[in-house]
């Protein structure tokens, strides 16, 4: 019994977690200003990728 209380408590832990997540990213989302430079740093760190190293 404990298990299962242990894992709704995990699950119940996870699912605030995406919803947290889930309302940021619409507050994000809902201000274009904010969106446009967030799209704009991830754009930066894709470049990284193209950076020549190797991976090790």
């Amino acid at each position: 019994m404990a298990a299962q209380l242990e894992e709704l408590v995990e699950r119940e832990r996870r699912q605030r977690l995406i919803e947290r997540a889930n309302d940021a990213y619409a507050r994000l989302r809902a201000d274009e200003k904010a969106w446009r430079e967030w799209q704009q740093e991830l754009a930066a760190w894709d470049a990284t990728l193209a950076d020549g190293l190797e991976e090790d």
